[in-house]
């Protein structure tokens, strides 16, 4: 699995996509408590938002992704706790042993790849007997984000086109992703909707983080 995360879409993710996902982050977490003195792993930890939030209640976290700017801000985002840390490693085939972790959680990680099907595996082999998996992702395509948002503007104004690689950001039921939990040997499966309030972007404010980062798209397009 590739990495396309410079410095700057670290940078552009920590500011505005965790503005986004936070909230449910921390709803996610709340759903596991208590955490405290277990082991977690998250999956997609990104620039370690989870990890960060899922470490200031107790746990010891290993937060993993293969895009190496992303752990990289993870892991000094982490430095202040001393049982957590961050490691660069592919979704499907993670670097951890069967059974060794009480817990693996993702935020909008991988279910956002079209190999989530093997991550969710991996997440299953590496969690004890009687363990938890929790994960989060969007369940509207057009309205759940800013960035879904404007791929819905984008794609009014070029029908022929897509603004994200193909397969990226597949749509999940609820019915679909309990499915494919069950597929992936998780038992007790148990799916809810989240709802939470955002504060709102400007319009000048959004141009200017996200447009690096839709030009990558659009380059990839050409």
């Amino acid at each position: 699995m590739a990495s396309n995360f410079s410095g700057g879409g670290t940078t552009l993710y920590e500011r505005m996509g965790e503005r986004t996902t936070q909230p449910f982050a921390l709803q996610l977490l709340d759903q596991l408590e208590p955490l405290a003195n277990l082991s977690v792993v998250d999956v997609a930890a990104g620039t370690g938002g989870l990890a960060v939030a899922a470490s200031e209640r107790g746990a010891s976290v290993l937060a993993v992704d293969f895009a190496p700017a992303m752990v990289e801000r993870a892991e000094e985002r982490l430095q202040q706790f001393h049982r957590s840390t961050a490691k660069v490693m592919d979704f499907i085939a993670l670097d951890i042993a069967d059974g060794s972790q009480d817990v693996a959680i993702s935020n909008f990680g991988i279910l956002a790849y079209p190999s989530w099907q093997g991550a969710l595996k991996e997440m299953v082999r590496v969690i004890r007997p009687g363990g938890a998996i929790a994960l989060t992702m969007w369940t509207n395509r057009d309205d759940c984000s800013p960035a879904h948002l404007l791929h819905r503007v984008f794609r009014q104004l070029f029908p022929n086109k897509d603004l994200w690689p193909p397969g990226l950001f597949p749509i999940f039921s609820p019915t679909a992703l309990e499915k494919g939990l069950l597929r992936a040997g998780c038992v007790d499966v148990r799916v809810r909707t989240a709802q939470a309030d955002w504060s709102p972007f400007s319009s000048n404010d959004v141009v200017r983080e996200c447009d690096p980062m839709f030009r990558g798209f659009l380059v990839m397009l050409d």
